[in-house]
């Protein structure tokens, strides 16, 4: 009976000692290997980016050197790792080389373009071969702060994309004919449905170009150039405070705002049509508040009697009297 009971105590005194081990931080089984310190961080980037592109000077929040890291596995090669990790890296969609990893970018890109005729990617878009999200990427090569070698940025340009650095025949036509439509005009406040003699959609250009910037896809070197024109990157905004800036002409003069909805002021503000443009906006429910307020606080009428503005008062019309 004795040797049960020694046998007994033992494994008792095991398990406390295991315990406190335990507590003490004790990490029990195999230790994990760099490697899978790498792949985890790997998968982190691609869940962050999209991609696997990872620039050779990328640190991790906590000052891993992921790029650098990278960088010495590729240059191992896939004969340095065991099988399990060499197929944990393909299934992340891990390329052996650089310009592989940027190809399988690209060609997502032409996918997408291939499929919807634009290269505005959303940013949830995964595709369905390289199982990558490039739109993070490519607004990076927009901005310029990804290196491209030729072959790949004639890729891109082929198919619309403004790569910077690059002669891009399409972009300098554009820029062409916001200048000659400045030169013309002395502004570029172009029309939406605004066509150049030679059929140029400038209008739809310009918006285009707008939303690009809104994205982050349009360079800074465009954005300077499209800047010194004195493009207006928030066209509704400036509408606005012109709107804002016609009520107060209209209610020093007159004293109120029951204006017509043909009247046009001295400036050629079209005030009465945006009073019924507002109206419209604020019984959709798309008014701002903060915006509803200004009016209100101008004495704005927001149905009036009828349907129609009250005429006493109104500059350039008479109203007969009994």
């Amino acid at each position: 009976m004795a040797a049960p009971r020694v046998v007994g105590f033992l494994a008792a005194g095991a398990a406390a000692w295991a315990a406190d081990l335990t507590q003490l931080g004790m990490v029990w089984g195999q230790l994990r290997s760099r490697f899978w310190d790498t792949h985890d961080r790997l998968a982190q980037y691609l869940r962050d980016h999209g991609h696997l592109d990872i620039p050779y000077s990328h640190t991790d929040p906590d000052g891993y050197k992921l790029g650098g890291r990278i960088r010495k596995v590729r240059d191992a090669g896939r004969d340095a790792l065991s099988t399990e990790e060499s197929a944990a890296l393909d299934h992340l969609g891990f390329r052996w080389t650089h310009p592989e990893q940027q190809a399988d970018l690209i060609a997502a890109v032409e996918r997408f373009h291939a499929a919807h005729g634009h290269t505005d990617i959303p940013e949830n878009f995964k595709d369905l071969d390289t199982q990558a999200r490039p739109a993070q990427w490519l607004a990076s090569v927009v901005r310029g702060e990804r290196r491209l070698g030729r072959a790949e940025a004639t890729r891109l340009r082929a198919i619309g994309v403004m790569v910077p650095g690059q002669a891009n025949p399409q972009w300098e036509a554009n820029l062409a004919a916001l200048r000659a439509y400045r030169a013309e005009h002395g502004h570029v406040d172009v029309p939406t449905v605004y066509r150049t003699a030679d059929g140029v959609a400038l209008g739809s250009v310009l918006a285009e170009l707008r939303h690009k910037r809104r994205r982050g896809r349009l360079s800074a070197d465009r954005v300077a150039a499209l800047e010194e024109l004195g493009v207006d990157w928030s066209p509704n905004e400036s509408v606005w405070v012109d709107f804002l800036a016609a009520c107060d002409r209209y209610i020093r003069a007159y004293g109120h705002l029951r204006v017509r909805v043909d009247y046009v002021d001295e400036e050629k503000f079209k005030l009465g049509a945006k009073m019924v443009h507002y109206r419209g906006v604020a019984r959709r429910g798309e008014l701002p508040a903060e915006r509803r307020a200004a009016l209100d606080a101008r004495g704005m009428i927001w149905e009036p009697v009828g349907g129609r503005q009250p005429v006493d008062r109104q500059p350039g019309r008479r109203t007969d009297r009994a």
